[in-house]
Protein backbone atom coordinates (compact mmCIF):
# COMPACT_ATOMS: atom_id res chain seq x y z
CA UNK A 1 0.00 0.00 0.00
CA UNK A 2 1.25 3.59 -0.65
CA UNK A 3 1.73 5.77 1.42
CA UNK A 4 -0.50 8.58 0.46
CA UNK A 5 -3.44 5.18 0.74
CA UNK A 6 -2.03 5.01 4.46
CA UNK A 7 -2.40 8.47 5.19
CA UNK A 8 -5.67 8.35 3.67
CA UNK A 9 -6.96 5.44 5.62
CA UNK A 10 -5.48 6.90 8.58
CA UNK A 11 -7.36 10.20 8.37
CA UNK A 12 -10.64 8.14 7.75
CA UNK A 13 -10.21 6.21 11.30
CA UNK A 14 -9.58 9.76 12.63
CA UNK A 15 -12.92 10.75 11.25
CA UNK A 16 -14.72 7.47 12.14
CA UNK A 17 -13.14 8.26 15.99
CA UNK A 18 -14.09 11.81 16.07
CA UNK A 19 -17.88 10.41 14.77
CA UNK A 20 -18.48 8.15 17.78
CA UNK A 21 -16.84 10.77 20.74
CA UNK A 22 -19.94 13.35 18.93
CA UNK A 23 -22.22 10.46 19.36
CA UNK A 24 -21.47 9.59 22.74
CA UNK A 25 -21.45 13.16 23.85
CA UNK A 26 -24.77 14.04 22.56
CA UNK A 27 -25.52 10.52 24.38
CA UNK A 28 -24.46 12.08 27.75
CA UNK A 29 -26.38 14.78 27.33
CA UNK A 30 -29.30 13.45 26.20
CA UNK A 31 -29.35 11.09 29.68
CA UNK A 32 -28.48 14.24 31.44
CA UNK A 33 -31.24 16.28 30.23
CA UNK A 34 -33.17 13.33 30.54
CA UNK A 35 -32.17 12.91 34.27
CA UNK A 36 -32.93 16.63 35.25
CA UNK A 37 -36.59 16.09 33.50
CA UNK A 38 -37.54 14.05 36.11
CA UNK A 39 -35.69 15.51 38.93
CA UNK A 40 -38.31 18.57 38.56
CA UNK A 41 -41.32 16.37 37.72
CA UNK A 42 -40.50 14.81 41.09
CA UNK A 43 -40.16 18.30 42.76
CA UNK A 44 -43.67 19.63 41.25
CA UNK A 45 -45.42 16.30 42.27
CA UNK A 46 -44.21 17.27 46.05
CA UNK A 47 -47.28 20.01 45.73
CA UNK A 48 -49.24 17.96 42.92
CA UNK A 49 -49.52 14.76 44.44
CA UNK A 50 -51.15 13.67 48.16
CA UNK A 51 -48.80 12.64 50.86
CA UNK A 52 -51.72 10.32 52.25
CA UNK A 53 -55.63 9.98 52.25
CA UNK A 54 -58.63 8.90 54.16
CA UNK A 55 -62.74 8.62 53.65
CA UNK A 56 -62.28 10.48 50.83
CA UNK A 57 -60.07 13.00 52.27
CA UNK A 58 -56.78 13.83 50.43
CA UNK A 59 -53.76 15.75 52.40
CA UNK A 60 -51.36 17.96 50.19
CA UNK A 61 -48.10 20.06 51.65
CA UNK A 62 -50.25 22.75 51.06
CA UNK A 63 -53.90 21.93 51.28
CA UNK A 64 -56.84 19.40 51.83
CA UNK A 65 -59.28 18.03 49.01
CA UNK A 66 -62.51 16.52 49.54
CA UNK A 67 -65.34 15.99 47.31
CA UNK A 68 -63.85 18.13 44.51
CA UNK A 69 -63.24 21.28 46.93
CA UNK A 70 -59.94 22.55 47.91
CA UNK A 71 -59.46 24.02 51.26
CA UNK A 72 -55.80 25.26 51.92
CA UNK A 73 -54.14 24.53 55.17
CA UNK A 74 -53.34 27.26 57.88
CA UNK A 75 -52.81 27.38 61.33
CA UNK A 76 -56.11 27.45 62.91
CA UNK A 77 -56.86 24.88 61.20
CA UNK A 78 -59.20 22.17 63.42
CA UNK A 79 -59.71 18.40 63.32
CA UNK A 80 -62.60 16.67 65.65
CA UNK A 81 -63.40 12.93 65.59
CA UNK A 82 -66.58 11.32 66.80
CA UNK A 83 -67.21 8.04 67.75
CA UNK A 84 -70.55 6.09 67.01
CA UNK A 85 -71.68 3.00 64.51
CA UNK A 86 -69.41 5.09 62.41
CA UNK A 87 -66.44 7.22 63.08
CA UNK A 88 -66.67 11.06 62.10
CA UNK A 89 -63.83 12.78 60.92
CA UNK A 90 -64.54 16.80 61.21
CA UNK A 91 -62.23 20.05 59.74
CA UNK A 92 -62.89 23.05 60.37
CA UNK A 93 -60.75 25.54 57.77
CA UNK A 94 -61.60 29.22 59.07
CA UNK A 95 -65.30 30.00 58.12
CA UNK A 96 -66.09 26.30 56.53
CA UNK A 97 -65.88 22.67 57.37
CA UNK A 98 -66.44 19.44 56.27
CA UNK A 99 -66.82 16.09 57.95
CA UNK A 100 -65.77 12.28 56.22
CA UNK A 101 -67.07 9.12 57.59
CA UNK A 102 -65.74 5.75 57.74
CA UNK A 103 -66.31 2.29 59.42
CA UNK A 104 -65.60 2.78 63.06
CA UNK A 105 -63.24 -0.17 62.98
CA UNK A 106 -60.99 2.48 61.42
CA UNK A 107 -61.02 4.71 64.57
CA UNK A 108 -57.25 4.12 64.11
CA UNK A 109 -56.34 5.67 61.17
CA UNK A 110 -58.87 8.36 61.43
CA UNK A 111 -56.91 9.93 64.73
CA UNK A 112 -53.56 9.56 63.42
CA UNK A 113 -55.07 11.21 60.06
CA UNK A 114 -56.44 14.14 62.14
CA UNK A 115 -53.35 14.35 63.36
CA UNK A 116 -51.03 14.32 60.67
CA UNK A 117 -53.70 16.88 59.37
CA UNK A 118 -52.61 19.16 62.08
CA UNK A 119 -48.41 18.44 61.31
CA UNK A 120 -48.81 19.54 57.69
CA UNK A 121 -50.76 22.47 59.21
CA UNK A 122 -48.51 23.86 61.11
CA UNK A 123 -45.76 23.20 58.63
CA UNK A 124 -47.67 24.39 55.55
CA UNK A 125 -45.88 27.32 54.88
CA UNK A 126 -42.64 25.68 55.58
CA UNK A 127 -43.35 22.46 53.40
CA UNK A 128 -44.86 24.94 50.26
CA UNK A 129 -41.59 27.24 50.23
CA UNK A 130 -39.03 23.81 50.39
CA UNK A 131 -41.17 22.55 47.55
CA UNK A 132 -40.64 26.06 46.01
CA UNK A 133 -37.04 26.00 45.79
CA UNK A 134 -36.74 22.80 44.73
CA UNK A 135 -39.04 22.94 41.91
CA UNK A 136 -37.04 26.71 40.89
CA UNK A 137 -33.77 24.45 41.69
CA UNK A 138 -34.45 21.83 39.34
CA UNK A 139 -36.07 24.15 36.14
CA UNK A 140 -32.67 26.25 36.67
CA UNK A 141 -30.23 22.95 36.46
CA UNK A 142 -32.51 21.50 33.21
CA UNK A 143 -31.99 25.04 31.75
CA UNK A 144 -27.95 24.46 32.27
CA UNK A 145 -28.46 21.01 30.57
CA UNK A 146 -30.07 22.31 27.96
CA UNK A 147 -28.05 25.37 26.98
CA UNK A 148 -24.75 23.82 28.51
CA UNK A 149 -23.24 21.90 25.06
CA UNK A 150 -20.08 22.74 24.92
CA UNK A 151 -19.13 18.87 25.05
CA UNK A 152 -20.88 18.64 21.75
CA UNK A 153 -19.74 21.59 19.92
CA UNK A 154 -16.43 21.02 20.64
CA UNK A 155 -16.35 17.37 19.27
CA UNK A 156 -17.92 18.40 16.84
CA UNK A 157 -14.98 20.88 16.11
CA UNK A 158 -12.74 17.98 16.44
CA UNK A 159 -14.92 16.08 13.59
CA UNK A 160 -15.15 19.25 11.36
CA UNK A 161 -11.20 19.32 11.58
CA UNK A 162 -10.57 15.92 10.48
CA UNK A 163 -13.20 15.66 7.95
CA UNK A 164 -11.59 18.75 6.52
CA UNK A 165 -8.19 16.91 6.74
CA UNK A 166 -9.37 13.98 5.08
CA UNK A 167 -11.35 16.21 2.22
CA UNK A 168 -7.67 18.01 1.65
CA UNK A 169 -6.25 14.54 1.09
CA UNK A 170 -8.51 13.94 -1.23
CA UNK A 171 -8.35 17.35 -2.92
CA UNK A 172 -4.21 17.11 -3.07
CA UNK A 173 -3.98 13.89 -4.75
CA UNK A 174 -1.75 13.42 -8.05
CA UNK A 175 -3.37 11.67 -10.92
CA UNK A 176 -1.82 8.53 -10.03
CA UNK A 177 -3.11 8.65 -6.17
CA UNK A 178 -6.37 9.14 -7.16
CA UNK A 179 -6.69 6.30 -9.67
CA UNK A 180 -5.49 4.47 -6.72
CA UNK A 181 -8.03 6.03 -4.14
CA UNK A 182 -10.67 5.21 -6.29
CA UNK A 183 -9.60 1.93 -7.05
CA UNK A 184 -9.70 0.98 -3.63
CA UNK A 185 -13.11 2.49 -2.74
CA UNK A 186 -14.36 0.25 -5.60
CA UNK A 187 -13.31 -2.82 -4.25
CA UNK A 188 -14.35 -2.27 -1.16
CA UNK A 189 -17.69 -1.45 -2.63
CA UNK A 190 -17.92 -4.53 -4.46
CA UNK A 191 -16.78 -6.86 -1.44
CA UNK A 192 -19.50 -5.00 0.63
CA UNK A 193 -21.80 -5.31 -1.87
CA UNK A 194 -21.03 -8.70 -2.48
CA UNK A 195 -21.12 -9.59 1.63
CA UNK A 196 -24.71 -7.99 1.82
CA UNK A 197 -26.34 -10.11 -1.33
CA UNK A 198 -24.15 -13.17 -0.31
CA UNK A 199 -25.76 -12.71 2.96
CA UNK A 200 -28.90 -12.37 2.09
CA UNK A 201 -29.24 -15.17 -0.21
CA UNK A 202 -28.13 -17.18 1.93
CA UNK A 203 -31.19 -16.47 3.80
CA UNK A 204 -33.34 -17.12 1.64
CA UNK A 205 -31.53 -20.54 0.19
CA UNK A 206 -31.92 -21.36 3.91
CA UNK A 207 -35.88 -20.98 3.70
CA UNK A 208 -35.76 -23.23 0.71
CA UNK A 209 -35.60 -27.15 0.34
CA UNK A 210 -35.54 -28.19 -3.67
CA UNK A 211 -35.30 -31.64 -4.41
CA UNK A 212 -33.62 -32.28 -0.36
CA UNK A 213 -30.82 -30.13 -1.34
CA UNK A 214 -30.25 -26.39 -0.22
CA UNK A 215 -29.13 -24.19 -3.33
CA UNK A 216 -26.37 -22.50 -1.06
CA UNK A 217 -22.57 -21.93 -2.22
CA UNK A 218 -20.30 -24.26 -1.61
CA UNK A 219 -16.56 -23.86 -1.52
CA UNK A 220 -14.72 -24.16 -4.92
CA UNK A 221 -12.52 -27.21 -3.67
CA UNK A 222 -15.63 -28.60 -2.61
CA UNK A 223 -17.71 -28.91 -5.43
CA UNK A 224 -15.05 -29.99 -7.55
CA UNK A 225 -14.37 -32.72 -5.83
CA UNK A 226 -18.03 -33.78 -5.35
CA UNK A 227 -18.12 -33.25 -9.15
CA UNK A 228 -15.57 -35.33 -9.91
CA UNK A 229 -16.70 -38.21 -7.74
CA UNK A 230 -20.05 -37.60 -9.54
CA UNK A 231 -18.30 -38.41 -12.88
CA UNK A 232 -16.11 -41.66 -11.73
CA UNK A 233 -19.36 -43.31 -10.10
CA UNK A 234 -21.20 -42.55 -13.37
CA UNK A 235 -18.14 -44.10 -15.45
CA UNK A 236 -18.07 -47.16 -12.87
CA UNK A 237 -21.87 -47.70 -13.92
CA UNK A 238 -21.48 -47.33 -17.18
CA UNK A 239 -18.29 -50.18 -17.80
CA UNK A 240 -20.63 -52.97 -19.54
CA UNK A 241 -20.79 -56.20 -16.59
CA UNK A 242 -18.56 -59.16 -17.42
CA UNK A 243 -20.95 -61.55 -19.73
CA UNK A 244 -22.32 -64.27 -17.97
CA UNK A 245 -23.32 -67.45 -20.20
CA UNK A 246 -27.07 -68.61 -19.82
CA UNK A 247 -29.72 -70.17 -21.39
CA UNK A 248 -31.47 -67.18 -23.33
CA UNK A 249 -35.13 -67.33 -22.21
CA UNK A 250 -38.01 -66.79 -24.28
CA UNK A 251 -38.43 -63.69 -26.16
CA UNK A 252 -41.05 -61.70 -24.44
CA UNK A 253 -43.33 -59.63 -26.62
CA UNK A 254 -41.92 -56.12 -26.34
CA UNK A 255 -43.08 -52.97 -24.54
CA UNK A 256 -43.12 -49.50 -25.09
CA UNK A 257 -40.16 -47.50 -23.47
CA UNK A 258 -40.82 -45.47 -21.05
CA UNK A 259 -40.90 -42.14 -22.20
CA UNK A 260 -40.57 -40.70 -18.73
CA UNK A 261 -36.60 -40.75 -18.48
CA UNK A 262 -34.89 -38.20 -21.21
CA UNK A 263 -32.33 -40.06 -22.80
CA UNK A 264 -29.36 -37.50 -21.64
CA UNK A 265 -31.02 -38.46 -18.06
CA UNK A 266 -31.55 -34.69 -17.73
CA UNK A 267 -34.91 -33.27 -17.20
CA UNK A 268 -35.72 -30.25 -19.51
CA UNK A 269 -37.17 -28.53 -16.41
CA UNK A 270 -34.46 -29.10 -14.39
CA UNK A 271 -31.72 -28.07 -16.84
CA UNK A 272 -33.98 -24.94 -17.43
CA UNK A 273 -34.14 -23.95 -13.84
CA UNK A 274 -30.46 -24.19 -13.35
CA UNK A 275 -29.59 -21.91 -16.56
CA UNK A 276 -32.17 -19.52 -14.97
CA UNK A 277 -30.20 -20.07 -11.47
CA UNK A 278 -26.16 -19.62 -13.15
CA UNK A 279 -28.11 -16.58 -15.39
CA UNK A 280 -29.17 -14.76 -12.28
CA UNK A 281 -25.94 -14.84 -10.92
CA UNK A 282 -24.68 -13.81 -14.45
CA UNK A 283 -26.05 -10.78 -14.35
CA UNK A 284 -25.57 -9.89 -10.79
CA UNK A 285 -21.72 -10.29 -11.01
CA UNK A 286 -22.08 -7.93 -14.27
CA UNK A 287 -23.70 -5.64 -11.82
CA UNK A 288 -20.94 -5.63 -9.30
CA UNK A 289 -18.19 -5.24 -11.90
CA UNK A 290 -19.82 -2.13 -13.55
CA UNK A 291 -19.82 -0.45 -9.53
CA UNK A 292 -18.19 3.00 -10.01
CA UNK A 293 -17.73 6.15 -8.09
CA UNK A 294 -20.20 7.67 -9.59
CA UNK A 295 -23.05 5.16 -8.44
CA UNK A 296 -25.26 6.54 -5.32
CA UNK A 297 -26.08 3.89 -2.53
CA UNK A 298 -29.74 4.63 -3.01
CA UNK A 299 -28.92 3.57 -6.83
CA UNK A 300 -27.16 0.33 -5.45
CA UNK A 301 -29.78 -0.16 -2.83
CA UNK A 302 -32.85 0.04 -5.55
CA UNK A 303 -30.87 -2.47 -7.71
CA UNK A 304 -29.99 -4.66 -5.11
CA UNK A 305 -33.93 -4.93 -4.46
CA UNK A 306 -34.28 -5.88 -8.11
CA UNK A 307 -31.97 -8.77 -7.75
CA UNK A 308 -33.18 -10.04 -4.49
CA UNK A 309 -36.60 -9.89 -6.27
CA UNK A 310 -34.89 -11.74 -9.51
CA UNK A 311 -33.27 -14.36 -7.41
CA UNK A 312 -37.34 -15.28 -5.76
CA UNK A 313 -37.85 -16.16 -9.66
CA UNK A 314 -35.26 -17.90 -9.94
CA UNK A 315 -36.00 -20.24 -6.64
CA UNK A 316 -39.84 -20.67 -8.25
CA UNK A 317 -38.66 -22.41 -11.24
CA UNK A 318 -36.23 -24.61 -8.79
CA UNK A 319 -38.97 -25.25 -6.85
CA UNK A 320 -41.92 -25.97 -9.68
CA UNK A 321 -39.50 -28.86 -10.57
CA UNK A 322 -40.72 -32.41 -9.43
CA UNK A 323 -39.49 -33.30 -5.97
CA UNK A 324 -38.50 -36.62 -6.64
CA UNK A 325 -35.19 -38.14 -6.93
CA UNK A 326 -32.13 -36.22 -8.47
CA UNK A 327 -30.83 -38.41 -11.42
CA UNK A 328 -27.09 -38.81 -11.51
CA UNK A 329 -26.79 -36.28 -14.51
CA UNK A 330 -28.66 -33.79 -12.87
CA UNK A 331 -26.69 -34.20 -9.62
CA UNK A 332 -23.65 -33.52 -11.61
CA UNK A 333 -25.03 -30.68 -13.31
CA UNK A 334 -26.41 -28.73 -9.87
CA UNK A 335 -22.73 -29.18 -8.68
CA UNK A 336 -21.14 -27.99 -11.85
CA UNK A 337 -23.57 -24.81 -11.98
CA UNK A 338 -22.87 -24.23 -8.47
CA UNK A 339 -19.16 -24.51 -9.32
CA UNK A 340 -19.18 -21.82 -11.88
CA UNK A 341 -21.19 -19.78 -10.03
CA UNK A 342 -18.51 -19.53 -6.91
CA UNK A 343 -16.07 -18.69 -9.73
CA UNK A 344 -17.84 -15.72 -10.99
CA UNK A 345 -18.58 -14.28 -7.68
CA UNK A 346 -14.71 -15.29 -6.18
CA UNK A 347 -13.18 -13.36 -9.54
CA UNK A 348 -15.80 -10.23 -9.25
CA UNK A 349 -14.81 -10.01 -5.42
CA UNK A 350 -10.55 -9.37 -6.43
Amino acid sequence: MSEYLKNVETAEAQVRAAKKQLSSAERAKKAEIKAAEKRLQAAEEMLSRPQKSFAGISLYPDHLEYQNQRFPLEENIRTDIRIDDKVSLTVSTGDTSFTAVSDAKNETRAREFAADIQTAAANARWNKERAEREIAAAREELQKAESDRTEIESCRAVLKERQDNLAYLHQSASPHEAAALHQRNKSRRKRNIILVAVAALFVLAMLSSVFGKKPQTETVSTLAVRTEEKKKEEAVKSEPAEEIKTEEPAPEPETPAEESAPADGIRPEFREAMESYEAFFDEYVAFIEAADDENTSADYLMKYYDYLAKYADAMEKLEAVDESELSPQEDILYLETMNRINVKLMKAAQ
